[in-house]
Parts: structure tokens; C-alpha cells; sequence
């Protein structure tokens, strides 16, 4: 009943701006569309990608306009209807990697005062549409322990100085896995997802790799 009160005072609009529904059928086919890249070794670490043994993308912005539009509308305007197919997209893009029952999904954390003030972790979302979608455990095997504020706007040299010391392990959750997949919605610097692969190697974690809905 609450959902159909507030859809009276808040239509849902498409990713292409028609009422009625969160995305369309001919948007989903679209994103479907979507073509999943893998990115490795020299390469990863000559763009500023560091401890990371391979990262998959279901695609680019660039390639993709209206994947950009769906990951905006669902991360910051909480439009949680799409995250069975952003999911969908991630885990395709997943597939590109080897996985085995060693294999732990580990959605990048929030600072707690970001969480408390966004009220949910996108991430999270998409983990765990991954998890159902693949079968692959996710955990939070790392926490966020300073609140490095917006990333968005800033300059690669000032990303990485944002994140130094910004991860460290999640007491609950060791021992850790022998793979580990970190998973985010968008990679731009590399910077957050360095940051985090730097503490899981230190770790002893043997295999870390990365996989993003988007590549900015």
C-alpha cells in the first residue's frame, strides 16, 4: 500500500524519462547489450590499478551511456529496482574470471558515517545480487576505518592520497580466502580498489581480483 501512495506522488520514470516504470523492457534489453571486458597485469598496473591480478567491467561509460544513467539512478537515487539488472550485468562480467569454491565476493565497504547518511551501501546491493546470480559467497572481509569523503571531482594524485590508511580487515571474518573478488560499481583511478587489494595482500591473500559494472 505505501509503495502504491508514494508511486501517486513519485511516478516512477524510466532511464529514458517514460512513467510508469523504473526501466523498460527495451532499456533492459539494451544494457543486456552491455559487452563485458578484462583487464590484466602490466596493463592494470600502467593505469594505476596496484595489487589487483585482473579486473572485469561489464562495460564503459563511454560505450554505454545509458548503463551510466541506471548506476547514477540507482546509487544515488536509490532506485532499487535496478539492481537485478545491474547484478545481472556484473555477474556476466564476473564470468570472465576464473572462480572455484575458494572464491569470496568482497563488496567495498562505506565509512559508518557515510552509511548512516546515505542509509545503505550500494555495494552491498550488488554483491549480493551477484551472490544469487552466481552462487559465490559475498563478505564483508574489509571495513572502512577513515571517512575519506567524495571521490568524485577530485584528481588521481588527490584519490590516492585520500584512500591511504582508509581499509583494514574485518576481525569477524578471518581467516581469509585464498580469492578474493573486490567488487564496486565504478572504477575511475583505481585508486579505492588499490587501497583495498593492498590490505587483503598484506593479508597473505594469494589471488585479488576486481570486478565493476562500469568503467569511468
Amino acid at each position: 500500500m505505501l509503495q502504491g501512495i508514494l508511486h501517486c506522488f513519485f511516478p516512477p520514470i524510466s532511464l529514458r524519462g517514460e512513467r510508469g516504470e523504473w526501466i523498460t523492457e527495451e532499456e533492459r534489453r539494451e544494457l543486456r547489450q552491455c559487452a563485458p571486458l578484462r583487464l590484466e597485469g602490466t596493463f592494470l598496473r600502467a593505469v594505476g590499478f596496484r595489487n589487483i591480478d585482473h579486473l572485469v567491467a561489464a562495460d564503459t561509460y563511454e560505450s554505454s551511456p545509458l548503463l551510466r544513467v541506471a548506476l547514477q539512478r540507482f546509487k544515488y537515487k536509490h532506485v532499487l529496482a535496478l539492481t537485478p539488472v545491474l547484478g545481472e550485468l556484473l555477474g556476466a562480467a564476473l564470468a570472465l574470471l576464473l572462480t572455484d569454491t575458494s572464491t569470496v565476493l568482497c563488496p567495498v565497504p562505506l565509512h559508518w558515517r557515510r552509511l548512516f547518511a546515505r542509509g545503505w551501501n550500494q555495494v552491498d546491493e550488488l554483491a549480493n545480487a551477484v551472490m544469487k546470480h552466481t552462487g559465490i559467497t559475498a563478505k564483508p572481509l574489509l571495513q572502512r576505518i577513515r571517512d575519506t569523503g567524495q571521490q568524485v571531482g577530485r584528481e588521481r594524485r588527490e584519490r590516492k592520497r585520500a584512500m591511504q590508511h582508509a581499509f583494514a580487515l574485518n576481525p569477524g571474518h578471518i581467516p581469509l580466502p585464498d580469492h578474493v573478488v573486490l567488487i564496486d560499481d565504478v572504477a575511475t583511478t583505481g585508486a579505492t580498489l588499490s587501497a583495498a587489494a593492498n590490505i587483503l595482500r598484506q593479508a597473505g591473500v594469494n589471488r585479488i581480483d576486481a570486478a565493476v559494472v562500469a568503467l569511468a
